[in-house]
């Protein structure tokens, strides 16, 4: 096994000959890497950008965060990486693939080797896929390197504030002993003998510091399913300290704390935030759940997917069980795709295929299932009764049940659009009636279930369990709108009211004539 420091990441060697995850070159398929260190990485300094850009080349050892981000933008430009890396003062955090294993290799040996990185031993994270795992290379400066909303600075780590890292064996040894009973160790059926030191002991918690998706379609669990990790039911990183943490400190102070997430980059600034509270026992899991199921696999006490970041989305070990439920009827599912968002925020929502006909393609996460039949995102198809009624069930809600400001806020733009529906459908209406004007016909946007992502029909997945054939598939969404499925990393997500200005559909269909005249 490669010795392991006090930060959890690999000692002396920069990477071992062979490392974890790796797949062998013989195999058709792409290496990834998942990687990050927080280090310091001075910002460029004035006019360093304009000079760095009018020389044209990066520097063989970049001394600051935009020479960095030169110096990755070319190098994995010559050695073929695709993938998203994260670039700030505070340090690097990156995903990347390539068809070629020794460039990956290349790759992590010479990112290690610059001296911003120094006494800093990154701990790289290998898997395979055989599908490509992103469409491009995108490299970015942001303020960190995963955002807490800067609730949680980096002079927590500073200080020495982070939690005991516990290899994927130990916090699987912590499980085993408050998950599972003991009995003695000559096996007889008399009473534990650890029992009085047991009653002495902290409780356990063990949380969960990721999403709630990424919760819902795997999680550590004990074998009878009587325990499991704590959900801080977050939508993104940045709410875990003011949503959860800040909430659950006092409790946290009495017991015994065991955290983890994907690759371990959560747990470092969450497990400081603790302690810099007065948590004082806390421990996380070194390397995250990628290397808790390279060492268990699926006879661990992970149980389910892990959902990761790039177009495989979940990392699921053979013979695996699935725990995601869907969200409308508990059938087991954990599919994720673009559509199967909130109708509301857009957090991704579980849905089994035979909700995902019934809903018409329609969902809400649990925040948001008050709503569910008011807020509805696409409303060209509703009757003016219906549009009426969601009208009002909404008011109701403003004014007895939602005084957030964070609440109300989308509330207030849907009604906004209902109202803007009935105008048109009472004009419509009326005209009719006086004989102006024919009763407009319904369009193929009204007539079928629309990704809430982009806009369009479908997608055409959703469309064929309904036992629907597309009639034109430029007006389709084909599944890959959104994510790293899609073309590049350019944001498609529409905003509502623009998917529901009328002109939306004829807009698309003028787009692809003048395509085929182009032709």
């Amino acid at each position: 096994a490669t010795p392991r420091n006090a930060s959890g990441t690999a000692r002396g060697a920069t990477r071992p000959t062979t490392m974890a995850g790796e797949a062998t070159a013989d195999d058709a398929t792409f290496h990834i890497v998942l990687f990050y260190q927080y280090a310091s990485v001075p910002p460029a300094p004035e006019g360093a950008a304009a000079a760095a850009a009018a020389d044209g080349g990066a520097p063989a050892d970049p001394q600051d965060v935009n020479a960095l981000q030169a110096w990755l933008q070319q190098r994995c430009g010559e050695l073929g990486m695709l993938g998203r890396v994260v670039l700030a003062t505070e340090g690097i955090n990156g995903n990347l693939a390539s068809e070629s294993l020794d460039n990956v290799r290349t790759f992590c040996d010479e990112l290690q080797a610059l001296q911003v990185f120094k006494d800093k031993p990154i701990d790289f994270k290998m898997d395979s896929s055989s599908a490509k795992p992103f469409p491009d290379l995108y490299i970015q400066i942001k303020p960190e390197i995963c955002s807490t909303g800067h609730t949680m600075p980096k002079e927590l780590l500073d200080k020495g504030l982070g939690g005991n890292h516990l290899k994927p064996e130990e916090f699987h040894a912590v499980l085993k002993e408050y998950w599972e009973k003991t009995k003695a160790a000559d096996g007889a059926d008399g009473p534990d003998e650890e029992s009085d030191d047991k009653e002495a002991k902290k409780d356990l918690i063990v949380i969960d510091v990721r999403n709630n998706v990424e919760f819902n379609t795997g999680r550590f669990m004990a074998p009878t399913g009587e325990k499991e990790a704590v959900n801080p039911c977050t939508k993104t990183f940045s709410h875990w300290a003011t949503d959860y943490a800040d909430k659950a400190v006092e409790e946290l102070k009495t017991k015994k704390v065991l955290m983890y997430c994907t690759g371990g980059i959560r747990c470092e600034k969450a497990s400081a935030y603790l302690r810099s509270k007065g948590v004082e026992d806390v421990s996380q899991l070194s390397g995250g759940i990628h290397r808790y199921l390279e060492k268990f696999g699926a006879d661990g006490y992970f149980k389910g997917s892990n959902f990761v970041f790039d177009s495989r989305k979940l990392q699921k070990p053979e013979g695996a069980a699935v725990v995601g439920k869907c969200s409308e009827c508990e059938a087991p599912t954990e599919e994720v795709s673009c559509d199967r968002v909130c109708a509301v925020c857009r957090e991704p929502v579980l849905a089994c295929d035979a909700c995902r006909v019934k809903t018409f393609g329609v969902y809400y996460c649990a925040l948001h299932s008050d709503l569910k039949g008011l807020y509805e995102p696409f409303l060209e198809r509703f009757e003016i009764d219906e549009l009426e009624k969601q009208r009002d069930g909404l008011n109701e809600l403003l004014s007895t049940k939602f005084k957030a400001k964070g609440r109300r806020r989308p509330i207030s733009k849907q009604l906004r659009r209902i109202n803007e529906w009935l105008e048109r459908k009472t004009a419509a209406k009326e005209a009719a009636e006086a004989g102006t004007r024919a009763m407009p016909k319904r369009s193929r946007f009204a007539s079928n279930p629309r990704c809430r992502s982009c806009g369009m029909i479908g997608p055409v997945d959703l469309l064929s369990l309904m036992g629907r054939t597309p009639s034109d598939d430029d007006l389709c969404c084909d599944g890959s709108c959104t994510g790293f499925a899609k073309a590049n990393y350019e944001n498609p997500k529409r905003s509502l009211d623009e998917m529901n200005d009328p002109e939306f559909g004829a807009a698309l269909c003028t787009k692809k004539r003048k395509r085929v005249q182009k032709n």
